[in-house]
């Protein structure tokens, strides 16, 4: 009886200690992958939240396009670092945003295009990494003349060597790719932030997800995202 007892607990946990797959998009310094390590702002951050519930977490780095489709999967996931836009809402649970993204476009200062107005900048050559939010947004805002690069890293490699003249980015990703490339920051400057969009990289999952992991992490996740930084951020549902 005692044995038995024993079978119907652990069967009873095994959905809140269950190993969970948990997808994103190699976006530094928030989630990026170097030498088989899963690290960043956003790894650290779900990390913290796996000691506090007992959740196993097991990552998988994926391109834009198979991160928002959230399709040929076996098991139900998170979604790690997606921006929340109309045409996603709908496909996935919203746990809570995280960190604030700030679209801006930087150039090397020797350029001098700072005080460029928009339609001026239209007239330049603008990096963009093909692909998810980054793409939308350039397209939203105009740009025409754009060259796209893969990677983050692309771009601003193309950058430095002159390649273009401006590239979009986000303040953070910018700060680490100028570090990576061996870049003086003090040679980068934003020319255009496009601030007030409400857009935050979020913590999502698939609709699929057992209910009963979401109900263990989410307490956890709004306890917990507030203190990434002190920006307004959206009030969190699933």
């Amino acid at each position: 009886m005692r044995y038995l007892a024993y079978i119907v607990f652990a069967l009873l946990i095994l959905p809140l200690n269950a190993e969970v797959l948990v997808t994103y998009e190699d976006i530094p310094p928030y989630s990026y992958r170097v030498d088989g390590q899963d690290k960043g702002l956003l790894i650290d951050f779900l990390n913290e939240i796996g000691d506090s519930t007992g959740l196993q977490f097991r990552y998988r780095v994926l391109p834009t396009s198979r991160l928002v489709k959230a399709t040929g999967f076996d098991k139900p996931h998170l979604i790690l670092g997606i921006i929340k836009l109309p045409e996603r809402e709908l496909n996935f649970h919203w746990l809570v945003p995280t960190y604030e993204v700030i679209p801006t476009l930087f150039a090397l200062k020797k350029n001098q295009f700072l005080g460029y107005d928009l339609e001026e900048i239209k007239t330049l050559t603008t990096g963009v990494t093909r692909g998810g939010a980054s793409e939308l947004f350039a397209e939203s805002i105009g740009l025409t003349n754009i060259d796209f690069s893969s990677k983050s890293w692309q771009i601003m490699r193309k950058l430095r060597n002159g390649r273009i003249d401006i590239m979009l980015s986000e303040p953070r990703l910018a700060e680490y790719l100028a570090n990576e490339e061996q870049i003086d920051l003090e040679s980068v400057e934003p020319v255009k932030r496009f601030e007030g969009l409400n857009l935050y990289f979020y913590v999502a999952a698939t609709k699929d997800m057992d209910p009963e992991i979401l109900d263990k992490l989410l307490p956890h996740l709004l306890k917990e995202a507030p203190k990434l930084d002190d920006l307004d951020r959206p009030n969190p549902k699933y």
